[in-house]
């Protein structure tokens, strides 16, 4: 059941594709959205694993879910993935919904110019006016001291992790520790 407040977030957004066509969203997405909006399921769990199939559109859901946090509340997101491609993933969402979104691309908080934003749309760190910020995490079998070190100083309440699976369990203990920091 997806709540009515996502549709009319969704709605006020219009996020659209590539090709600057409204996205049709589908069931299944619309419930990630809600789930990521409201920072449970409709039934209050807080933990919430997706389980999908590849080209499902789990990654463009997530990304148009995150870009709504960001820029309305002041919270910091963390992109967990096994490798700093799949976490990129996710990120080129939140970047193109940032960018190609009006509502959107006036509330990014921005150092360099939008035009140069949009050619790197692999870039680690958005932040928005608001105080909200998304940042992704490699947890490459090499870095994972320095990974775990990032992700500590970060200190995210809410992390979305993707293949979590390619996440070592060192990584892992190190993301509950840092959600165990925070009442919710």
């Amino acid at each position: 059941m997806v709540r009515d407040q996502t549709i009319k977030l969704l709605k006020l957004y219009n996020f659209r594709d590539y090709a600057d066509k409204p996205i049709p969203w589908t069931e299944g997405q619309l419930e990630i959205i809600d789930c990521i909006l409201n920072r449970s399921s409709p039934d209050g769990i807080k933990r919430v694993q997706v389980i999908a199939s590849t080209q499902y559109g789990k990654s463009m859901a997530v990304g148009a879910a995150l870009v709504i946090r960001a820029s309305l509340k002041p919270e910091k997101w963390a992109i967990v993935a096994g490798t700093t491609e799949k976490a990129r993933i996710i990120m080129e969402y939140v970047t193109m919904f940032s960018l190609t979104c009006d509502l959107v691309r006036t509330q990014l908080e921005h150092t360099e110019p939008l035009d140069r934003l949009r050619m790197r749309r692999s870039k680690d760190i958005l932040t928005y006016r608001v105080g909200g910020e998304v940042r992704v995490y490699s947890a490459d079998a090499t870095r994972v001291a320095e990974t775990s070190k990032a992700l500590m100083g970060f200190g995210s309440p809410n992390v979305i992790e993707d293949e979590s699976a390619l996440i070592s369990d060192t990584l892992q203990a190190t993301v509950m520790r840092m959600l165990g920091g925070t009442q919710d």
